[in-house]
């Protein structure tokens, strides 16, 4: 009998550690091409780890993993991981094949110009070096179904203010800003020039005007990294901020720590967050909403000091309308009116692109042109991984220079770096001038078959006019504009089981529109009916459970047990039920069930179309047979 005890043990030690390793967590991809699908997606609630035009990376427990399954969406297991494992996102400015770089990294996904890896061993020097940049993935903000659209039938502006503004950008300033910057020799984050680089900073922000000026210290590494940070505030809207940024630290090959010079990395991003906020004073320009002039400490070891300030943002609850980010702005290879400017757009504000393309086009004699998305390269990204509206501005012609000490300003082009500063202060006031978008806008299914229910917070902002209700069958294309001043509006008449998009949009006392913020729905009358029914047999018992409905009417639910197949049978409970986990209690042994779950709504409607699941409860009332076949039995 003694293996028979051996047995039962060795049983006991396998459940548990399938117990263990089914609390585990997975990193995972599926693809996002459907807005259907993605609304299914955004109602699980899953952190954004990584995204592009058609994939989402994100961490999923088993739990979710089912409801996933449930939702009939397909995925690719990349990884099984621990709560101790990390993530991170290495790439590159280059335009090369990051994953041939990797020698030891344990790489979970790739892309051309980067990879996420798993617990990499990369140093920040090493990275460097090798032209890469190292970022931690934290899936801080969770997916979401949500377009911003900038309407451009509605675009009105004081055309004249901004081309006032912008016309006295001065290549000349422009080079005082990166000689001066330059001069240091070295703005390596670990060098000791650091202090002297930050005073100087603010010493040019004090000098144009500048009443609030700080530097933002945070610690890296055992040392004290400096943000330097200009606030002008907003005379309408002081609580809702743009952020204009670019880093101030450098990195060379050879050593560091006493030549970095850095002219077109990021002198020149520097000089653009410093020009606009000189032309800006100058111009006695005063701000609808508050903008922060911001120059980025330790961007070169993995984006530091813009990941302090944006998570300081982020936990202050910071309304951040717009983060214009510039790094590497001043070379080209041609004449400054037959070159390029790259824009570098990010999921979910593309519009932001968009923006800046017609800025350029307008008000300087560059062309934009389409860069990377999602870009983890720069100080952009840290905003954009915590939710926040932003946009990145780099040169076409990549400088052949970088992170070398030839990267001298004597290399580049001061009229281009004026001309795509230009663009970007045009960006900056364009978007200000805009009242600010909705905010936690939600759109549901009212339960009628012909209506969707909309609401989102109220606009706080003095020159508040009214809202604008967009409907129509494709994305961004509308046949349908209402008009409300109510944070809570039933968008009717619409056909049952047809898919349609709502946007809101806002009006000031103007006349000036801000940005659509559409979602899309379809509209049911009957709930659906539950997904993911499971029917687990336990002892002397059955456990139902399955996947809370998202309808926006939804009342409960009702359990029905029947012991003929294709009969609904008898409600088991007799409240309606809130909770997602039903036990039968009641089921006789020996006999088999058929189960079924309904959705129910306030109308008293139920699900249709639901499935039904045979079980029986687990006993040991019919006896239980032992072998023992061992020698000595």
């Amino acid at each position: 009998m003694k293996f028979s005890a051996y047995l039962f043990l060795l049983l006991v030690v396998c459940f548990g550690k399938i117990i263990a390793q089914d609390q585990g967590s997975y990193l995972i991809s599926f693809p996002i091409k459907n807005d259907i699908t993605k609304n299914k997606i955004e109602s699980l609630n899953l952190p954004v780890i990584y995204l592009n035009e058609d994939q989402l990376v994100t961490l999923i427990t088993s739990e979710k993993l089912n409801e996933l399954e449930a939702l009939g969406i397909k995925y690719s297991n990349l990884d099984q991981c621990t709560s101790t494992d990390k993530f991170y996102i290495i790439s590159s400015k280059k335009d090369y094949d990051v994953a041939s770089k990797m020698v030891s990294e344990q790489i979970v996904y790739k892309e051309s110009n980067s990879v996420i890896v798993k617990n990499t061993s990369f140093k920040p020097a090493e990275a460097s070096l090798k032209g890469l940049k190292v970022v931690e993935l934290n899936g801080r903000i969770n997916y979401k179904n949500e377009k911003r659209i900038w309407n451009y039938n509605r675009l009105q502006l004081n055309d004249s203010l901004i081309t006032q503004i912008t016309s006295s950008v001065n290549q000349d300033s422009v080079r005082f800003f990166i000689q001066s910057l330059q001069n240091f020799q070295t703005r390596f984050l670990l060098a000791n020039t650091r202090d002297a680089i930050a005073e100087w900073l603010k010493n040019q922000f004090v000098y144009m005007g500048f009443a609030d000026v700080v530097i933002d210290s945070f610690q890296y590494q055992g040392t004290w990294q400096k943000n330097v940070v200009a606030t002008l505030p907003g005379i309408y809207e002081p609580q809702v901020y743009n952020v204009v940024g670019g880093h101030h630290d450098s990195y060379s090959s050879g050593d560091p720590m006493i030549f970095a010079p850095g002219a077109d990395d990021n002198a020149s991003g520097t000089a653009a967050v410093l020009e606009i906020a000189r032309v800006i004073k100058a111009n006695n320009y005063q701000p609808e909403s508050t903008i922060k002039f911001i120059t980025f400490a330790a961007e070169e070891y993995g984006l530091w000091g813009s990941v302090d300030y944006a998570q300081k943002a982020l936990n202050s609850g910071m309304n951040i309308k717009i983060m214009i980010n510039h790094d590497m702005i001043s070379h080209t290879y041609y004449p400054v009116n037959q070159s390029q400017v790259d824009i570098n757009r990010y999921s979910g504000f593309e519009y932001l692109r968009d923006l800046a393309f017609y800025c350029i086009e307008k008000y300087s004699v560059l062309e934009p042109r389409n860069g990377g998305q999602n870009s983890a390269g720069s100080d952009s990204y840290s905003f954009w991984e915590r939710g926040f509206p932003s946009v990145y501005f780099e040169e076409t012609n990549f400088s052949p220079y970088y992170h070398s000490p030839a990267d001298t300003i004597g290399n580049y082009s001061m009229g281009y770096c004026a001309e795509v500063i230009k663009s970007s202060c045009a960006t900056l006031l364009l978007n200000i001038v805009m009242p600010t978008m909705v905010q936690n806008y939600k759109l549901v299914d009212a339960g009628t078959g012909s209506s969707l229910l909309l609401n989102w917070s109220p606009n706080t902002s003095p020159d508040f006019y009214s809202y604008k209700i967009h409907v129509g069958d494709q994305s961004g294309v509308y046949d349908t504009v209402l008009t409300t001043t109510d944070t809570i509006f039933t968008v009717g008449g619409l056909t049952e089981g047809n898919l349609y998009y709502v946007g809101v949009s806002v009006l000031d006392q103007d006349g000036f529109e801000s940005l659509i913020v559409e979602r899309s729905a379809v509209p049911f009358e009957f709930p659906f009916a539950p997904e993911g029914f499971t029917a687990m047999p336990q002892w002397y018992q059955v456990k139902l459970s399955w996947i809370n409905n998202k309808e926006y009417d939804l009342l409960g639910y009702n359990i029905y047990r029947s012991v003929t197949e294709g009969q609904l049978g008898d409600k088991l409970n007799q409240n309606i039920l809130q909770d997602t986990v039903f036990v039968d209690n009641t089921a006789n042994n020996g006999i088999y069930y058929y189960y079924t779950a309904k959705a129910l709504d306030s109308l008293l409607n139920e699900s249709l179309n639901n499935i039904s699941l045979r079980s029986r409860v687990v006993s040991l009332d019919q006896g239980i047979l032992i072998v023992d076949e061992t020698a000595d039995g």
